[in-house]
Formats: C-alpha cells, structure tokens, sequence
C-alpha cells in the first residue's frame, strides 16, 4: 500500500506541474477592453498668398464752371476705364486747359492665376468743400467686377469712375472724400 501512495502521490505532482505549467509558457490574461485605436487619417491644407489692392490714382472730376443760369446744377462724369473721359450735363462745364480728369486705378495681387471679386462697399460717396460743409454725392461706377490674378509678378488692374452731382449754385472750392474698394478671392 505504500507503494500505490507514492507513485500517487508522484502521478499527483506530475498532474500538477502539466496543469500548472511554467510561467514562460502561458500567455498573460489581458481583460476585454471598450476602446479600440486604428492609424489616424492624414489631415492636409494649401495657405495662398494673401489678396493685396494698391491705390494707383485717385479719382478726380478736373476743373468744372457752375454756369450763371438760374438752374445751374448739373453733373459730371469720369469714365471707369483707363482713360477716364469727361462728360459734363446740366449747367456745369468743362474749363478747359486745367488738369486731367482721371478715373481711380487699382493694382490687385496675390496668388497667381486665382479669380477675385471686386465690389464697392456703398453705390456712392460724399465729397466735402475744404473748409466749409458743403457737399456733392458721387455715384460711383467699376469698369468690372471680377478678374484673374496673373502668374508671375504682374498685377492685375481696374478703375473706379464715377458721376459727381452738383446742385443748383453749388458753393465753389475744392471737393473731396474718399470711397473704399473690397476685393476678395473668389
């Protein structure tokens, strides 16, 4: 009987040790996790140059007589193309041999062969007499309204005309004011 307990007892160790295993041989228990993580995706842009407009000239109306008519209101007219050409109505006329009217230019840059818009914040601006209060209402004009910037250092241009008021006796001196010019990527 004591025979049949030790090679019992030796099957019972052997048992335990093929149960058991070693360490090495057993792979180490990872709990079920919620969370799951993959590569992420790549995320990507492309910065352009930054839209830049540069006042050329400006625009000027030129030397004009208010006639001595009762009514001698009137307009006159700079062209929104390069040449900016003159036109006077009403009681108002041309004074001839005094400076150019011209209409406004402007440069438009940034990125290269990229479409803008242009457009004029209000329809119309007000000129004030230097030195007093009196005023005219400008109606302003763009040659266009959109254009392409060019390739290479070039600028693309345009120019702003307009149509200025004069009321009856409108009060002599010089005029001005100032409009603005929005242009953005299209």
């Amino acid at each position: 009987m004591k025979l049949m307990k030790t090679k019992l007892f030796a099957i019972s160790c052997m048992a335990a040790t093929i149960a058991f295993g070693s360490d090495a041989q057993a792979a180490p228990y990872t709990p079920p996790s919620g969370t799951a993580s993959a590569t992420s995706a790549v995320a990507g842009a492309k910065i352009k140059q930054s839209i830049v407009v540069t006042k050329v000239r400006d625009l000027y109306f030129g030397e004009v007589i208010a006639n001595s008519s009762a009514d001698n209101s009137g307009t006159v007219t700079v062209a929104a193309n390069d040449g900016g050409a003159r036109s006077c109505t009403g009681g108002i006329s041309e004074l001839p041999g005094t400076a150019t009217p011209t209409s406004a230019k402007f440069e438009v840059g940034g990125e290269g062969a990229v479409p803008y818009a242009i457009t004029l914040p209000s329809a119309s601006a007000t000129i004030t007499r230097v030195g007093g209060s009196e005023t005219m209402t400008v109606n302003l004009a763009l040659e266009k309204t959109s254009g392409t910037i060019p390739l290479g250092p070039s600028k693309d241009t345009f120019c702003v005309g307009g149509t200025m008021n004069a009321a009856s006796h409108q009060q002599s001196g010089e005029y001005t004011g100032s409009f603005d010019v929005n242009v953005a990527y299209n």
